[in-house]
């Protein structure tokens, strides 16, 4: 995510696949600078052996203090990812805590709890759900922007790249299953879908104006969404047909035969099974054609 979203690569702030508290604190120098935000494999990654990283960037100090003054406290790596929204809008301070005693937090001028492993003994604001992802939802309906980045709430090292992007756009982090089973897909607004792991399936509907458009026009799309996602790709014929000038002209042809000549109604039914056909043998559902 990260040549998406900067264009100043001077500086990087460098997290831990292996260490959540240098990935918390190399994600609390890239809040405050405004700089990438870059997942080693482990505590000794150094920039050369990082993909997407030029020669001659250098990595800040992250034993030296941030500028933030709100914080937002968390336990699990779920809910850290579900913060971002958060921070990045306010300049909090994330703090990873065990759980069971809260930090000297008088230096902050806004404190916020995510998810219900923090015992909350002080009676800071807290926003908890019965599970990581209703938490989320509840944290986005509060301060999210009603759009936002789809990220697997399984597979930590992916989702907690979007840092990179919410700094630079701000937007909600989505967390959902890999399957997608645990958002609405279809009546949420996602920018992108970052990491390879949550695989979703929308609904997908094409409008055909008239046989043989499916073909014509968007037959290799349809192709493609009906193989991949069949279940859920519908197609929409919005007229009859029947305004054709085609019937004047296999008509003409008819007489020119003298064969018998066709009437409206038979062209159509003859066009909406040719329809049919198409759709099928491109491994569409025919009850999905409205």
């Amino acid at each position: 995510t990260i040549n998406s979203s900067f264009g100043d690569y001077s500086q990087v702030a460098i997290g831990s696949n292996s260490d959540n508290i240098q990935t918390v604190k190399a994600i609390n120098h890239s809040i405050d600078k405004s700089i990438p935000f870059v997942l080693g494999k482990n505590n000794n990654s150094n920039l050369s052996n990082i993909s997407g990283i030029k020669s001659g960037v250098s990595s800040v100090d992250l034993n030296s203090s941030t500028n933030l003054r709100n914080a937002v406290i968390v336990n699990h790596m779920s809910d850290l990812i579900t913060a971002l929204t958060y921070v990045t809008k306010y300049k909090a301070e994330i703090i990873f805590n065990d759980g069971t005693n809260l930090p000297n937090m008088s230096k902050y001028n806004k404190v916020l709890i995510v998810g219900g492993r923090v015992k909350n003994t002080i009676g800071y604001e807290q926003v908890s759900g019965k599970d990581r992802y209703e938490t989320n939802r509840l944290v986005n309906s509060k301060y999210g922007t009603g759009h936002g980045y789809l990220v697997s709430g399984e597979n930590t090292a992916d989702a907690i790249s979007c840092v990179n992007m919410v700094i630079n756009k701000p937007m909600d982090i989505i967390l959902t299953k890999n399957d997608g089973s645990s958002v609405d897909v279809n009546n949420t607004s996602i920018e992108t879908i970052i990491g390879g792991a949550v695989k979703i399936q929308r609904k997908i509907l094409y409008v055909n104006p008239h046989q043989d458009d499916e073909v014509l026009t968007m037959g290799l799309s349809l192709l493609r969404d009906a193989t991949n996602n069949r279940k859920n790709t519908y197609l929409m014929l919005m007229t009859d047909g029947s305004k054709s000038y085609a019937i004047k002209l296999v008509n003409g042809r008819l007489k020119s035969e003298g064969r018998r000549e066709i009437s409206v109604t038979e062209m159509v039914n003859a066009r909406n099974r040719e329809m049919i056909d198409c759709f099928t043998r491109m491994n569409g559902d025919k009850n999905n054609i409205i």
